[in-house]
């Protein structure tokens, strides 16, 4: 998903995306991510160290 600014987000669907312009969509799109972020359960400072730990197993 990719989102750019208040006016235009899309959605990456295999050889395809999906482009939404109307603001609603846009705005609930933006929400999305932005929660998407804040529970994500590894930081950004710590994802080499977890995906070397992925790695090791």
């Amino acid at each position: 998903m990719t989102v750019f600014g208040p006016l235009m987000a899309m959605i990456y669907l295999g050889r395809h995306y999906i482009v939404f312009r109307e603001l609603t969509r846009v705005q609930a799109m933006i929400n999305h991510f932005d929660w998407l972020i804040r529970e994500a359960s590894i930081d950004a400072r710590d994802f080499v160290t977890s995906l070397s730990a992925l790695e090791t197993r």
